[in-house]
């Protein structure tokens, strides 16, 4: 006799195997680092604005990338000098775009004359003019900038910093204030933050080495510069915090100052906050999008779809691959993407919505050759044309119709002679044993899994089995029940991986 079943549906998604999304390479250089990116979204033609240095020619080199990725505009401008010694941390780069269609990029060079040392420049293009540069401060060491323009305006740009030689997250600001927002573990090797504005409201997001928090303040001008005041916590624990990174490049443009994903390093997770004012009360509500297990996870980028729906990218290194997590209706799907193999580089990412729902994240390749930036995708996997919250790979996987509201055909729990079992419908051609808890596809994978607890789930043959098959409307549907018929209670979820 099966026992009565508290039960619930979860899908969840891995996609595994070769690398099922479409990849380019866009262009090519003999040696670049530390790629930046904005992305502006025009209704149908996001453009893409990308600034990095380019040791091979010494110079730092900016790209717009327009028409559907199709054409590609270079300029050089600046110059990194001489590239940083093998003791040394890379050279760093954050770029921002005006309202009006100015650009503004911050940067560091490291310079050996007079005296070995960081530079921090600012340099600014006006909407149909030329560059020009400044060079702001000298520094011993700096191991990351964030560059945030408020009102919009290349010409009111705020930089943080962190300087580990100090051991501080610094603000510099247009008006000549150069303001201390915390302290920092010295010598402060890793450290997260990003900045952002929305019009005039600024607003900054760090790691706090010293409290072991992620923390936020507000960004407040006064006549004699910029400083930071009413601060508040995010989420707390060791290494919680790190690749900050806020929700800016989004289709819908009002979403960009209410999701923000960063990286736990104590418990190796990718991690997002989204902030609220509930009277007149500000809560993050954080949630693990992410977990690394034995792969070290780094560089979450984050952007939001046309309905203001999450998309996070991010990179795992020894496999060296692209991740990437949707989140529909609450739940996290995902997919992997193996962008690369060779060495350890962590590549920047930036994420480009479209209009359609899909999604592509550019990328520096991964190899130990000659660097480059590579677009994966677009992934449309992710995207629900009907409006029944099923993402396009389950319509796909259990033989739904992508065009029409049928989000009932999905596994569910049923009752069949009394007992209490899970269905799943199976399409025409899949595999499977008696005894199996999967089946198989020319394109799919489908795993049927069970827990007590919601926390450890298993789909192995002696935790769940197949129980009975049938067909509907010429696709055959299968039961699962628990092997175990003294369970007291169970949850079933379904899970989807592409071959």
């Amino acid at each position: 006799m099966i026992p009565r079943l508290l039960a619930i549906f979860s899908a969840t998604s891995i996609l595994v195997g070769a690398a099922p999304f479409p990849s380019s390479q866009l262009f090519g250089a003999d040696e670049l680092r530390e790629m930046s990116w904005v992305v502006e979204n025009a209704p149908t033609h996001p453009v893409v604005h990308s600034v990095m240095h380019d040791f091979g020619s010494g110079s730092l080199r900016y790209a717009r990338i327009s028409q559907n990725f199709a054409t590609i505009n270079f300029e050089y401008f600046g110059s990194s000098q001489s590239p940083p010694g093998s003791s040394q941390p890379e050279s760093y780069t954050s770029i921002a775009r005006g309202e009006d269609g100015g650009l503004a990029v911050a940067y560091t060079a490291f310079e050996s004359l007079p005296v070995p040392a960081y530079h921090l420049y600012l340099a600014k293009k006006p909407a149909g003019g030329a560059w020009s540069i400044q060079k702001l401060q000298e520094f011993v060491n700096i191991n990351r900038i964030q560059l945030a323009l408020r009102n919009d305006d290349i010409d009111e740009w705020r930089i943080a910093y962190s300087d580990p030689a100090l051991g501080e997250i610094r603000i510099l600001s247009s008006l000549g204030s150069n303001h201390k927002v915390c302290d920092l573990v010295t010598p402060a090797l890793e450290v997260g933050f990003d900045i952002t504005y929305v019009g005039a409201t600024g607003l900054i997001a760090f790691h706090d080495s010293i409290r072991q928090k992620l923390c936020f303040e507000y960004l407040i001008d006064l006549a004699s510069g910029t400083w930071s005041g009413n601060p508040g916590d995010i989420d707390s624990g060791p290494g919680v915090g790190l690749d900050v990174r806020f929700g800016r490049n989004n289709a819908a443009g009002q979403f960009g100052n209410h999701y923000l994903t960063y990286r736990d390093g104590g418990r190796n997770e990718i991690k997002m906050s989204k902030f609220e004012l509930r009277d007149q009360v500000e809560i993050w509500t954080p949630e693990t999008v992410a977990k690394g297990n034995v792969h070290i996870l780094r560089r979450p980028t984050i952007a939001l779809n046309t309905r203001g729906e999450p998309i996070i990218a991010y990179y795992r290194e020894s496999w060296n691959d692209l991740n990437f997590k949707q989140r529909l209706q609450g739940r996290w799907y995902g997919g992997r993407h193996a962008a690369g193999t060779g060495s350890a580089h962590v590549p920047s990412l930036a994420i480009v919505p479209d209009y359609a729902g899909a999604f592509s994240v550019l990328a520096e390749n991964l190899s130990d050759s000659a660097r480059s930036m590579i677009r994966v995708g677009p992934v449309e996997d992710f995207t629900d044309a009907d409006g029944d919250g099923v993402p396009l790979y389950f319509e796909r996987a259990f033989a739904m119709n992508s065009a029409v509201m049928d989000s009932h055909l999905l596994p569910k729990m049923d009752l069949a002679g009394g007992e209490l079992v899970y269905g799943v419908r199976k399409v025409n051609g899949g595999t499977f044993s008696n005894d199996s808890s999967q089946y198989l596809t020319a394109d799919w994978r489908i795993l049927i899994e069970i827990s007590e607890d919601l926390e450890n789930w298993s789909s192995s043959t002696n935790a769940v089995k197949r129980v009975d098959t049938f067909s509907v409307n010429n696709l055959r549907v299968s039961t699962y029940a628990p092997v175990n018929p003294q369970q007291k209670k169970a949850f079933f979820r379904t899970q989807v991986e592409r071959r």
